[in-house]
């Protein structure tokens, strides 16, 4: 009985790392764009529809939401709630040129 409980963790742990190794993907897929295009910002759905390649083409919102949300933590993107309560995403590279030229001046 013991292993079989061993085998059931062990298999439910390997998903947990297959969706971030899935997630990997689209992160590289959202920075290559972000990097692209450093002023860009979009909620989520639009990110879906403008910011990824053709092959992400019916992935799911929350694989997407989850990858933005990496991102968001690690400080490359930045997230804004607006009034009417959607979020948008946005790059930090194109802030931080903006904020570095208006020191030089």
């Amino acid at each position: 009985m013991a292993r079989r409980n061993t085998l059931l963790v062990f298999d439910k742990s390997a998903r947990v790392q297959d969706k971030d190794a899935g997630t990997t993907g689209l992160r590289d897929a959202i920075l290559e764009y972000v990097h692209r295009n450093p002023s860009a910002a979009d909620t989520l759905r639009g990110v879906m529809n403008c910011w990824l390649p053709a092959h992400f083409i019916g992935t799911e919102a929350k694989a997407v939401e989850l990858a933005m949300e990496q991102l968001v933590a690690k400080g490359i993107l930045r997230k804004s709630v607006l009034a009417d309560g959607s979020v948008l995403y946005a790059g930090t590279a194109g802030r931080r040129r903006r904020l570095t030229r208006r020191k030089n001046r």
